[in-house]
């Protein structure tokens, strides 16, 4: 035990430990990391789509950044259009397989073809699709 200046009693600190991991390729990183990786990219991503409309920089990104086509987009995708989490991006995903129609000849329809057939999906509003609708590409 050590002493302050007063003569009262302190503990020592605890040791400090170094994650030691032999199984990670990295040698000492944690298992997790790729994941968090994942997560940070889908963050920034999420700030650039915030602030693309906001800052008139739409052109300036590319096709891949600004806009996503809701008929194909898998759940993480969507997730970065704004006022879309997780729940509402599956349930997008969820619609999307059962409205999809197959013709006779084989071909199948879109279940969107513009912005506001989004609303059909429970939670999403028109106040929602006016947010989004830059972000958002019908092929």
């Amino acid at each position: 035990m050590r002493a302050n200046q007063e003569g009262n009693r302190i503990a020592p600190a605890p040791p400090r430990h170094r994650v030691e991991n032999s199984d990670s390729p990295a040698g000492g990183l944690p298992d997790h990391l790729p994941t968090i990786l994942v997560l940070l990219w889908l963050v920034t991503l999420a700030n650039i789509a915030a602030l693309v409309p906001r800052l008139g920089l739409r052109d300036a990104l590319p096709p891949a950044v600004a806009t996503i086509d809701p008929n194909v987009a898998p759940w993480y995708e969507l997730t970065v259009l704004p006022r879309i989490g997780e729940g509402m991006a599956e349930e997008i995903v969820r619609y999307r397989k059962t409205a999809t129609r197959a013709a006779p000849n084989g071909d199948t329809s879109p279940a969107f073809t513009c912005p506001a057939d989004l609303t059909r999906i429970r939670g999403i509003g028109p106040k929602t699709v006016r947010r989004m609708g830059p972000f958002l590409r019908f092929e």
